[in-house]
């Protein structure tokens, strides 16, 4: 039976070197702890057996995800269980970033949850005086920039002598979100999940459907090649009675 382990084995060793050759696993310069595979793929990387989604590396070794109409954004964790991405500002503002994200222009991703935020223009010391946090990357001395979610523009006209900036749909990480966005460095994303035969699913390289594809092409061989060997055993064996049969004609001549 050691030779019907032959074929699996020779296709197995195939389907290896096929997902290697078409799902790399990549990286950013030295940063291993962020491996790059499908449905991710270098920029640089002609890859056409699939739709990939691209990413670029800094001269960090950031891996960079640009998102359209939306600039450009670092790579913090890739989640292929979940098909989350973390994402963070490389200019460490994302409250400005988020003012002006497109979420109608993230195909192939998604948001989870979004709320309208008012993003507000408040003199410093009134802020300073009241429980609303400022966004430092937005603000300076004289002038606070904030975000609220269920103060209105009027209230806050009315009580810090604020002028709304602009008001947009903010991602969010939680249900119980506060007024206010200052502290936030992250957002995540969630992609559509795609499939791709040449792909695993999994951050393995052997595809789950491998070994069932490996079992239908080795259960004809099973059934096939001993009738195979019966057949050569008895061509073998009737060649040689005829050639014993002409020796023994030869001895009577």
């Amino acid at each position: 039976m050691d030779i019907l382990k032959l074929p699996f084995f020779l296709f197995l060793f195939s389907s290896l070197v096929h997902c290697k050759k078409h799902c790399p696993t990549s990286y950013c310069g030295n940063n291993n702890n962020l491996p790059i595979h499908y449905p991710f793929k270098l920029q640089e990387q002609q890859l056409q057996n699939c739709s990939y989604i691209n990413l670029r590396c800094s001269t960090q070794g950031v891996p960079i995800l640009n998102l359209w109409y939306s600039g450009d954004f670092y790579v913090r964790h890739i989640d292929y269980e979940s098909s989350i991405i973390q994402l963070y500002d490389p200019e460490n503002c994302l409250p400005k970033q988020l003012m002006n994200l497109n979420l109608s222009s993230l195909d192939p991703f998604v948001v989870v949850l979004t709320k309208n935020y008012t993003f507000s223009s408040c003199p410093s010391e009134l802020i300073e005086l009241s429980s609303l946090t400022s966004i430092d990357c937005l603000s300076n001395s004289s002038s606070a920039t904030v975000a609220t979610h269920k103060i209105s523009s009027q209230v806050m006209k009315k009580l810090y002598k604020c002028n709304e900036i602009i008001t947009s749909l903010v991602t969010v990480l939680g249900l119980h979100s506060y007024d206010f966005i200052g502290n936030q460095s992250d957002f995540f994303l969630m992609w559509i999940k795609t499939s791709c035969q040449d792909c695993p699913k999994a951050k393995g390289l052997v595809p789950e459907s491998i070994f069932g594809v490996a079992f239908i092409m080795i259960s004809p061989i099973t059934i096939i090649l001993p009738a195979v060997i019966c057949l050569a055993c008895c061509a073998h064996v009737t060649k040689m009675v005829r050639e014993e049969g002409r020796g023994n004609n030869s001895v009577i001549a």
